[in-house]
């Protein structure tokens, strides 16, 4: 079977597809740019607001509004880039060329985010920031969207999708933890000047992001027997895609989780801060959390083999529910409690992320036998923007809702109206975003039996189809 690798063309020897079992150096070398990835995509998502709030004294509500506008963009740019992707046709591949072509303008745009000149306005402040939110998002859909489409192109097998998933969750978590850790021991180190702290911090994460970047690019292939491009337009995949039923189901709770698991992560640093009277913890909190990911990561691969995907994402969803719904009764001392509740809280967290790329590759090929179409470019296109979508719908809900609950960075301290608000923030609304992804989710019908009868009608189509 011939491989496209840097440029030249391989001879493997022949095997059963759907059998297909990938080296360890695939897995990580596949794996690792999602290190970069979220190493970035957190450290944003958790310091963004509360720098340009509290140090810059950028309003609320106006940051929020550029979340809005940047989704907006998302919602064209995204699956745009998925359809190019399907359709390229380049000498060393249609996923990875782009995946470094979109890391470099990224990685930069983040370092502009944290390294503003000095501004003298709310208006210089938005402009500002809007064209270099614009710049980011725009760039991590030229590398993810791609990074996304390539994975279902490795291996066809639905465990070894499991176990592929499982690497890049791993180093996404890895990435997770040094994009939430590492920017407050700075901000220690500089003496809580988070400027400095931010421009070390994106200066290091810029670079690591694109060496990442590249190894994937090298480290990966794209096999020929795989590329199945699609000769309809964006406007019939989107068609199609509506009506792809285990699709939209997946859409729905994947999002929600996300919006929820993001508003926990990007109020702690106001939990913290304002509710608890120690900013400190926030680096013990995301310890923790993280620590939890990573212990968690094979407890996910395996419960996944054993009670299938479904079953464990709903598992996964009500559980981090449950979860968070106590945060409410948390009092101001409960510090020890409030850490114990964050390393479970890390423990789901990573299932969400591990279940989430291990389910996505099999809605493909629900499509493409329904279809007799396969698109993973334009479907990861989608998945690349409800991924931001989780993101800055989760920024803009919080920059909303603080103004709504009436904090004032201006203030040492907030009434106990605007805590106790901040509180059911933080907790019992999340939680209520989960349970209502858990209950969607009963309706997807992919089982494991399905999927594997799918595959083969797959596979005896395409060689009926063969000359």
């Amino acid at each position: 079977m011939a491989e496209i690798q840097s440029g030249k063309i391989h001879v493997a020897a022949p095997s059963l597809e759907a059998r297909e079992k990938l080296r360890l150096s695939t897995h990580v070398c596949y794996g690792v740019s999602q290190f970069g990835l979220n190493c970035i995509g957190t450290a944003f998502g958790i310091n963004a607001l509360f720098f340009y709030t509290t140090v810059l004294r950028f309003d609320s509500v106006l940051f929020g509004i550029i979340m809005l506008i940047g989704q907006a963009w998302d919602a064209i740019s995204d699956p745009l880039m998925g359809h190019l992707s399907d359709n390229t046709n380049w000498k060393r591949g249609r996923r990875r060329p782009f995946i470094i072509l979109g890391a470099v303008p990224f990685s930069v745009a983040f370092f502009l985010v944290f390294s503003p000149p000095a501004l003298s306005s709310q208006n210089v402040i938005f402009i500002y920031l809007l064209a270099a939110v614009l710049l980011m998002f725009t760039a991590r859909t030229v590398f993810e969207t791609p990074y996304n489409a390539l994975a279902p192109e490795l291996t066809p097998d639905y465990d070894e999708r499991t176990k592929l998933s499982g690497f890049r969750q791993f180093f996404g978590t890895i990435g997770d933890a040094q994009g939430a850790i590492l920017p407050l021991l700075l901000v220690s180190l500089f003496h809580e000047h988070r400027k400095p702290a931010h421009f070390v911090y994106g200066l290091f994460a810029a670079l690591i992001t694109i060496i990442l970047a590249e190894i994937t690019r090298r480290g990966t292939f794209e096999k020929p027997s795989r590329i199945h491009r699609s000769q309809v337009s964006v406007v019939d995949s989107f068609i199609a895609m509506s009506r792809n039923r285990p699709y939209l189901i997946f859409i729905f709770s994947s999002t929600v989780a996300q919006m929820s698991n993001n508003i926990v992560t990007y109020l702690v640093l106001f939990v913290t801060k304002y509710w608890f009277l120690n900013e400190a913890l926030a680096t013990r909190f995301f310890a923790f959390f993280f620590i939890g990911c990573v212990l968690a990561v094979p407890l996910w691969v395996k419960l996944s083999n054993l009670l299938g995907k479904k079953w464990t994402y709903i598992l996964d969803l009500t559980g981090y529910g449950v979860l968070l719904s106590g945060i409410l009764f948390l009092s101001k001392d409960a510090h020890l409690a409030a850490t114990v509740v964050m390393f479970f809280a890390g423990m789901f967290n990573v299932g969400l992320w591990i279940l989430s790329g291990t389910i996505a590759p099999d809605i493909i090929e629900w499509d493409e036998y329904h279809t007799g179409k396969r698109r993973e470019g334009v479907y990861a296109g989608v998945w690349t923007f409800m991924y931001k979508a989780g993101i800055g719908l989760a920024l803009m809900i919080v920059g909303f809702a603080l103004k709504l609950i009436d904090f004032n960075a201006d203030l040492p301290a907030q009434s106990a109206s605007t805590l106790f608000k901040l509180r059911i923030l933080f907790g019992p609304i999340p939680a209520l975003f989960l349970i209502a992804g858990a209950l969607v989710f009963l309706l997807y019908p992919i089982t494991k039996s399905k999927h594997q009868e799918i595959r083969r009608l797959i596979l005896q189509r395409r060689q009926n189809e063969q000359p």
